[in-house]
């Protein structure tokens, strides 16, 4: 992201921080122009900074994707928590088994959703993203 904020720093459409304090950027007018002109086409620009057409997405279709994400997200988290369980029990910990932790059940701000333990008994905080989309070996990687 410090790239891309580099860029529109370079190319004039946004002024930093050292104007507006607090670690606020500002767009400038050739900024506030810019993201007019893409509006007026139909089109806003993705978390990539890539021009999408707009879709028109009604309250009740946003609220219907928004639930769909949930129940997606809930189900990953519900498998890592079990798979975790499982992992423990083969490994002859019943005891940390039991105590594998669905934290987002109760705190959604904790920073993570699951904790678990590894098998000395190291407790290993798990921040779950799920998605239904095919995920290749290339997208799971350790943490760290």
């Amino acid at each position: 992201m410090q790239w891309a904020r580099a860029l529109a720093v370079e190319q004039g459409f946004v002024e930093g921080p050292h104007v507006h304090g607090h670690g606020v950027w500002g767009l400038t007018e050739k900024g506030r122009t810019s993201a007019e002109s893409l509006r007026d086409s139909g089109m806003v620009l993705d978390s990539d900074g890539v021009g999408q057409p707009l879709t028109g997405t009604s309250p009740e279709d946003d609220a219907r994707r928004r639930q769909r994400q949930a129940e997606i997200g809930d189900k990953g988290e519900r498998f890592v928590v079990n798979h975790e369980r499982e992992r423990l029990h083969r490994a002859g910990r019943a005891d940390l088994a039991e105590r594998v932790d669905h934290v987002s059940l109760r705190v959604v701000d904790a920073g993570y959703d699951v904790v678990s333990y590894d098998e000395a008994g190291v407790q290993v905080f798990f921040s779950i993203e799920a998605t239904q989309y095919r995920v290749t070996r290339h997208e799971v990687a350790p943490d760290g």
